[in-house]
């Protein structure tokens, strides 16, 4: 459910498993910029904005296609926002 809080662990797994940390560091000033989206229902409609960028770098460098189910998005979200607040 995206009502529910996040669990940065699994979304720390989440964001190395699933090839997110390949293109992307959670501390990256691009990733910072989405600390002001409040729920991961917001961040799923960046995500897709974002998403024919994506599919072109990623079809350049092989990659398959990330899929988000269950809590994922929420525990990513938790995850990256976890990190951001560490920031300096």
């Amino acid at each position: 459910m995206l009502d529910e809080p996040g669990d940065p662990k699994r979304g720390e797994r989440l964001f190395t498993g699933k090839g997110c940390a390949a293109c992307h560091r959670a501390a990256a000033p691009e990733l910072a910029q989405w600390q002001r989206y409040a729920s991961p229902i917001l961040w799923a409609e960046v995500m897709w904005r974002h998403g024919p960028d994506m599919e072109e770098r990623m079809a350049r460098l092989g990659r398959p296609w990330p899929r988000f189910t269950g809590t994922e998005m929420a525990d990513l979200v938790a995850y990256i926002r976890s990190v951001l607040r560490k920031r300096p």
